[in-house]
């Protein structure tokens, strides 16, 4: 690699945290021109904060010293301050661009796409001539194949999907006509499709550009399948590098073993599932027949909105069934129905042998044989009530019976059966990691003794590890006792490690039900097809480039 070839160079990049941490230590590397890099790692490892730290956008309110060097375009970035220019420059374009993990967040809720536009340009004093403006603002949304761009315009960014508001914000990026684009998990918050379609768009920018990028996740297939190369952190440090190939087929370093062992490939045929035939046999422990929930409309002279239309999904003791689909594809909404949540316009949940109501103002629905494992789990925790606490709370109301000391030890119990230390129970949310705490609150819907536990995208804010783990508990768990779980998901990995059956969803209806093998392997409907050609996975890709 010669001078001329690097775009961008990182040597010995620090940052010091005015609380003593040190989240990067030490951080040098070389990144081409036209080159696309992949950082992994889990969540503290300090991927994001590299990235933050070499463009000056460290978080707000975030006191640090950082130190080493960053060249962009032969140009030195680093000053004597301690701390990087916010929006440095090099000659007349923009050092970086950058996208950001959750679009949403990166977006003033206030603003229209135009005003966004506008202040973007306005910061890199490229506001130009009044006659020519709106035009150039067109072809900012042109630029990221935003359909409608005059709409778009004029929206405000809840008006928009996440695809579009993720495409917005990579055309805020570009605006400044960067040498380097740093996107950070730019997919996390997007369905398999979306994301598909983002990164794509990624590189083709790339190669209209001339850029150079760098991909922050925690994805290692997805790093395999988009990167030329991977750097691995682990503690602020890197601990392996290489061709994106030879890191995911032989990996040098324990933690990038330890990654890889816990990334579920859903197209590796050693991942096939026997099925039970006692669990077969059995007769269905909950059914929806002929559900259909439908919203109101939004606006006048708007028809009403079907979120699920006319859905009929069995679940039996033992078994795990999958549900997947785009956003709006009804997934959710029909979790939210079979809860008690939701109530139904048509058909029927059966729960055993009997029909339960799904009339929220009926409060016989909430017997606790039913439990919801919500998305995210902070939210889903009251912040000021301890672990122990909480889970007593659940006790308390599905177990009257118990006393105070009974709920304590049964709570402990809850915990173990979870795998939490007993010494938790005296911690509060914020004390606790983002995986820990989803395994508090499986914790607290056990306390309800369900029959059935209804999982909405349980893993999606988790590492990969902390994924494998879970998932691998909540398999434990319906095996153990018997239950029967809905696993509402756009995730294909998390549907191979732990599904019996799969049940594919679009536009409110289903459109494919299957054994997750033949699934997988023998997709019969083209919207299903189209869901497994985007899920990222680093045994095709390697295929592919062994049959070329």
């Amino acid at each position: 690699m010669t001078e001329t070839d690097v775009t961008l160079r990182v040597a010995d990049l620090r940052v010091d945290l005015a609380s003593g941490a040190q989240p990067v230590e030490g951080v040098s590397f070389d990144v081409r021109q036209g080159e696309m890099l992949g950082i992994v790692g889990e969540s503290g490892s300090g991927k994001s904060m590299t990235l933050r730290a070499m463009s000056g956008l460290l978080p707000h309110g975030v006191r640090a010293t950082v130190t080493g060097s960053v060249t962009v375009a032969g140009t030195e970035l680093a000053t004597a301050s301690g701390r990087p220019p916010r929006h440095p420059r090099v000659g007349d374009r923009a050092a970086f661009g950058y996208v950001f993990q959750e679009p949403l967040a990166a977006l003033n809720p206030g603003f229209t796409i135009r005003r966004h536009l506008l202040e973007a340009l306005r910061a890199h004093g490229r506001l130009g001539d009044r006659s020519d403006r709106h035009d150039r603002l067109v072809a900012a949304l042109a630029d990221v194949r935003l359909p409608e761009p005059e709409r778009v315009l004029r929206s405000h960014p809840h008006e928009l999907s996440g695809g579009m508001r993720q495409r917005v914000v990579i055309a805020l990026a570009l605006i400044g006509r960067p040498h380097v684009l740093l996107a950070d998990e730019p997919t996390t918050a997007l369905d398999v499709t979306v994301a598909a379609e983002v990164l794509d768009l990624v590189q083709t920018l790339q190669r209209e550009h001339s850029l150079t990028s760098v991909l922050v996740s925690h994805d290692l297939s997805l790093v395999a399948q988009r990167c030329d190369r991977v750097l691995v952190m682990y503690g602020g440090e890197i601990v392996e590098s290489g061709a994106a190939a030879d890191l995911m087929t032989s990996p040098q370093h324990p933690y990038t073993q330890r990654l890889l062992e816990a990334t579920v490939d859903p197209f590796d045929p050693e991942l096939r599932r026997t099925p039970d035939p006692e669990v077969e046999s059995r007769a269905p422990l909950m059914t929806a027949g002929g559900v259909t929930v439908t919203y109101p409309a939004r606006r006048r002279r708007q028809d009403p909105v079907v979120a699920v239309d006319g859905v009929d999904v069995a679940v039996r003791a033992g078994e795990v069934v999958a549900v997947v689909g785009e956003s709006g594809s009804g997934k959710s909404s029909m979790a939210k129905a079979l809860a008690g949540m939701q109530p139904v316009d048509d058909g029927d949940v059966r729960l055993g042998g009997r029909t339960v109501t799904t009339d929220r103002r009926d409060r016989t629905w909430l017997t606790g044989e039913v439990q919801m494992v919500f998305q995210d789990p902070y939210s889903a925790l009251n912040p000021r009530m301890p672990v122990g606490t909480a889970i007593q709370r659940s006790l308390a109301i599905h177990q009257p019976a118990l006393d105070a000391a009974s709920r304590r030890e049964e709570a402990r119990r809850l915990l173990d059966d979870v795998g939490l230390p007993r010494s938790f129970e005296d911690r509060y949310p914020v004390e606790l990691s983002g995986g820990q705490r989803q395994r508090v609150v499986v914790a607290r819907a056990l306390a309800a003794q369900p029959r059935v536990l209804l999982a909405d995208e349980p893993t999606s804010a988790l590492d990969v590890s902390v994924q494998a783990q879970l998932l691998a508990l909540l398999r434990d768990l319906v095996d153990r006792r018997d239950l029967g779980m809905l696993l509402i998901t756009h995730d294909f990995a998390a549907v191979r490690a732990i599904a019996d059956r799969v049940v594919v969803m679009s536009r409110g209806r289903i459109v494919e039900a299957a054994p997750i093998d033949d699934l997988i392997t023998t997709p019969t409907d083209p919207y299903t097809r189209r869901l497994l050609d985007a899920v990222p996975s680093a045994r095709r890709t390697h295929t592919t480039q062994e049959s070329t």
